[in-house]
């Protein structure tokens, strides 16, 4: 009996100190708001403006850029935003921004990547679509080319995280 009330004291210690670690990692999720859209990130994130975005969160790493498009901006176009599907958004978003990718679907999300090079660096970034009640969101996650395989998947959490 004794014994294993030192083994389960061992484990209380172990879970205790593991639990300090992982919370001293210094990153807290942190929710920001803007404009009807809320996403999930970091505390590490700041929001900035940027006059071609809805709303802009950087951190030193990574950056998300969002843009609200509202339906009847699209009747200029002749296109019934209102009766498009998320897939067909996102090839309009690819033709008019001339980007070479294909939309696929990822744990849920219509999405797509792309490369471009910004300021002599290579970033990739990974676009999702989200349809509201009066508008497309186009939600784009980026970071150097370099660090995209560590990103790729707190990328894909994030975007699950965005409510419109």
């Amino acid at each position: 009996m004794r014994k294993n009330v030192s083994v389960l004291g061992v484990i209380l210690v172990c879970v205790a100190i593991s639990g300090f670690l992982v919370g001293c990692t210094g990153e807290k999720e942190k929710t920001f708001s803007k404009a009807g859209m809320s996403i999930v990130l970091t505390d590490k994130f700041v929001e900035k403006d940027i006059a071609s975005q809805t709303a802009y969160f950087e951190s030193t790493e990574a950056l998300v850029t969002a843009l609200k498009e509202d339906f009847p901006g699209f009747e200029s176009a002749d296109v019934d935003a209102a009766s498009m599907d998320l897939a067909e958004y996102a090839n309009l978003v690819l033709e008019n921004n001339r980007l070479s990718s294909t939309v696929e679907t990822k744990d849920g999300l219509t999405c797509f990547e792309y490369e471009k090079t910004v300021s002599g660096k290579n970033f990739t970034y990974f676009a999702t679509v989200f349809k509201g009640e009066d508008a497309f969101w186009l939600i784009q996650f980026a970071c150097e080319t370099q660090n995209y395989k560590g990103y790729s998947d707190k990328f894909v959490k994030w975007a699950k995280g965005v409510k419109v």
